[in-house]
């Protein structure tokens, strides 16, 4: 990694708004080994586009930063970047705003992208470790309690709070629909309970008599968009 000069005591430091404004460029030496490259959506980012264009979806959820549900065409309105994107920035001192190609440029190049004004170092829209989530997440989630029918739940372990407590947001008259590898150990059943198979697919049993969960997933890895 290009991160091994820097001597990081935890990887997790790197995460960091006072470790980033001191050194800003081990972040964009690892935002260029992480997104350097180009990559297409999967298709379950198209599952959702296809809840959208049906007029089923009310809100998408996501902890991911790397836009791809617009570059499926979801609307942004029906989007939440709980944890931001990188396809945004602005500096860290007097907060003005970076254009999109001017950081995705910089993270490409591995070089960090500094304040025209104040010439202090410019992050991200990412949520660091220690910042609040968007105010949009949390304005959102009334909405859960009264416009949803039903939860889907895809691709996550559910260990990072705020985020994991949108699943308890719905009434409990809500089914949840878990399509994950391994199921979040918040639906784990207390003690072993009997499993059944459908068309391939490993159903776990859950305590709760609504939720419903499948080890198969609608795609895995993302596609490298040719050149």
């Amino acid at each position: 990694s290009k991160l091994a000069d820097y001597n990081l005591p935890y990887p997790e430091l790197i995460f960091t708004l006072k470790y980033f404004k001191k050194k800003p460029e081990a972040f964009y030496k690892l935002a260029q080994e992480m997104f350097g490259k180009k990559y297409l959506p999967t298709k379950t980012h198209y599952i959702i586009r296809l809840l959208q264009d049906k007029g089923l979806l009310v809100r998408s959820y996501t902890q991911n930063i790397d836009s791809l549900e617009l570059d499926a065409g979801l609307n942004p309105e029906l989007l939440v970047q709980a944890h931001g994107s990188y396809t945004a920035a602005h500096c860290t001192e007097c907060d003005a705003e970076v254009k999109s190609e001017e950081i995705m440029e910089a993270m490409k190049l591995g070089v960090p992208k500094y304040c025209g004004q104040c010439k202090a170092p410019c992050k991200p829209d990412v949520v660091f470790y220690g910042e609040g989530l968007p105010e949009r997440f949390f304005d959102s989630i009334p909405e859960l309690k009264t416009d949803c029918d039903l939860l889907m739940i895809m691709g996550t372990s559910l260990a990072v709070v705020p985020f994991s407590s949108l699943t308890w947001m719905p009434p409990k008259s809500v089914p949840r629909l878990i399509l994950n590898i391994e199921v979040p150990e918040v639906f784990k059943a207390p003690t072993e309970l009997p499993h059944l198979h459908v068309k391939g697919c490993l159903l776990y049993t859950s305590p709760s008599p609504r939720d419903l969960s499948t080890s198969r997933m609608p795609s895995s890895a993302c596609k490298k968009k040719k050149k």
